[in-house]
């Protein structure tokens, strides 16, 4: 029985997987909104050859991009990207700038980036140190009633946490937003 549930568990992943590869729908294929689409492209910071995976996605429904209407529409999309203020959404994000923008343009992106990330790396260490409290209030519910120098232990450590888990916090709120 548990082997039929895990060959369809694999099966759904696997299909989902697939699903994902294709970069348009058959009818975003087919609707044709070629500098629509490189708009969106170029706003998430995509680059010139993305428009392949446009073309395998909509090869299937014989239609061909239109890539002077496509490239246009990016050109637009990537003004909207290649500014400071998603620079520190992508940061926060924890991804990366992608490298299509004018050297200018990512002198000025880079320190919203890295303003964005120290966010990020606070908010990674954040959710470290609430995992280490749950681990260690856990520890010390199942201790016995008789184990006092355990459970000092445990307690002085979850305080140890709890002023780092403050400190984290404080150090995060220095970083929750970028001038815009």
């Amino acid at each position: 029985m548990m082997g039929w549930i895990w060959r369809c568990f694999a099966a759904l992943v696997l299909l989902s997987a697939l699903a994902a590869c294709a970069s348009l729908s058959k009818e975003e294929c087919r609707g044709g909104d070629w500098r629509g689409i490189g708009f969106t492209d170029g706003a998430n910071g995509r680059g010139p050859e993305h428009i392949e995976r446009h073309r395998k996605a909509c090869a299937k429904v014989d239609v061909v991009p239109d890539m002077a209407a496509w490239l246009e529409g990016r050109k637009a999309g990537l003004q909207s990207y290649c500014t400071p203020a998603k620079a520190y959404d992508v940061g926060r994000s924890g991804g990366s700038i992608a490298p299509y923008c004018s050297g200018a343009q990512l002198a000025q992106m880079r320190p919203a980036h890295d303003h964005g990330m120290a966010w990020w790396e606070t908010q990674q260490d954040i959710n470290a140190l609430r995992s280490d409290l749950n681990e260690v209030e856990r520890l010390i519910i199942a201790l016995p009633a008789d184990a006092g120098a355990a459970r000092s232990r445990l307690t002085s450590e979850r305080w140890r946490i709890e002023r780092r888990l403050r400190s984290a916090e404080l150090r995060q709120s220095r970083y929750a937003s970028w001038p815009r």
